[in-house]
C-alpha cells in the first residue's frame, strides 16, 4: 500500500512480512521530492491482507483503520516521535 500526504509531502509505503500465523507490517516514510527514506514506524497489530486497511496522516499522527472478521473495524493511532542523535 502506498499513500501520499500532501501537507507533509511524504509518501508512506506499507511493507508486510507474512509468517505462518500473521502478517507483521511497518510504515516507511519517504520524502516525496527526493524519494529519500525518512523514518520507519513498526505497526503493533498484525496485518491481515485479506481485509481492507486505510491509513491517514496528520502531522506527527498515523491512523490505521483495519477491517476485521464479521465486518468489524478497529482503529490504531500512532504518534511519531523524533529522536535526536547523541
Amino acid at each position: 500500500m502506498v499513500e501520499y500526504e500532501d501537507e507533509l509531502d511524504l509518501l508512506a509505503v506499507v511493507e508486510v512480512m507474512n509468517t505462518e500465523e500473521e502478517g507483521k507490517a511497518h510504515v516507511c516514510l519517504h520524502d516525496n521530492q527526493t524519494g529519500m527514506f525518512k523514518k520507519k514506524v513498526p505497526l503493533v497489530e498484525s496485518w491481515d491482507v485479506t481485509y481492507s486497511h486505510k491509513l491517514f496522516f496528520d502531522l506527527e499522527t498515523i491512523i490505521h483503520i483495519e477491517q476485521k472478521k464479521h465486518n468489524q473495524f478497529c482503529c490504531h493511532v500512532y504518534k511519531i516521535t523524533c529522536r535526536r542523535p547523541d
